[in-house]
């Protein structure tokens, strides 16, 4: 399996003295809501715990070290969306009575003199299946109305949940197009709000109880409550209809 990504962003954290590196960077991917990230960077380390794989399977304990350390090479993983992870390894070096010595491995604290983080954020991110190989031709007549019988049964079944996926969206059409109490404009599937915050959102769904479940520029999905916005007029001059969005006061 793959991942494809629709879009990219790229932004820098600065990890000042006495800071603690995986702390920093844990800090900004949640704010900026990164789904999928990878990390490189330089700088200077004043500590760092590092620990190893063994020949086991396992992981070694931890390597307390003092520095100051130069960073030669800096990569790692980084997820800010429902749970924050951070997965960071570097390659180091620092000057010691018998000459230079390098150390690496996974980090599992480091505290910064002065480091600089580069993240590319990988937005909009699409699993990529394997091809599926096709089942072996049947070698029988009774093979072969076995597998003509099993296709109509799952012609049948996909038949049924079209029907379904039909019904269920023009139900929520119907009622996307339902106005609240206070009079206004509701968003239907498939249209889109500009919010203050989030920017411009898909509307994904509009449920009987006024919940309006929308797509963020960074792919999550939120539900947000009508009765909380005053939704104005679209715009105009767009392709898309795009309804702005602002709280009620």
């Amino acid at each position: 399996m793959s991942i494809e990504s629709r879009r990219e962003r790229r932004f820098i954290v600065r990890v000042g003295r006495g800071e603690s590196v995986l702390a920093a960077l844990s800090e900004q991917v949640r704010e900026l809501e990164v789904s999928l990230g990878h990390v490189s960077g330089f700088g200077v380390l004043r500590s760092v715990k590092l620990d190893l794989p063994t020949a086991a399977g396992g992981r070694t304990g931890a390597y307390a070290l003092e520095g100051p350390f130069e960073i030669l090479a800096v990569s790692g993983r980084v997820r800010g969306v429902d749970e924050i992870s951070v997965d960071l390894a570097m390659q180091l070096a620092r000057a010691t009575d018998a000459g230079l010595s390098c150390v690496g491995g996974r980090v599992l604290d480091a505290i910064a003199e002065d480091v600089e983080l580069s993240v590319v954020s990988f937005d909009e991110t699409v699993k990529r299946r394997e091809p599926v190989r096709a089942p072996a031709a049947p070698t029988s007549w009774a093979a072969v109305a076995a597998a003509s019988e099993e296709a109509e049964k799952d012609e049948e079944l996909r038949a049924s949940w079209a029907a379904v996926a039909a019904a269920s969206e023009q139900a929520e059409t119907k009622a996307a197009r339902v106005a609240p109490p206070e009079g206004g404009y509701v968003p239907a599937r498939g249209e889109y709000i500009e919010h203050k915050v989030f920017g411009i959102c898909r509307v994904e769904a509009v449920k009987p109880d006024g919940t309006m479940i929308v797509k963020l520029e960074t792919g999550r999905r939120k539900p947000l409550k009508l009765d909380a916005f005053e939704v104005l007029p679209p715009k105009q001059g767009t392709e898309r209809v795009i309804y702005p969005v602002r709280i009620r006061r």
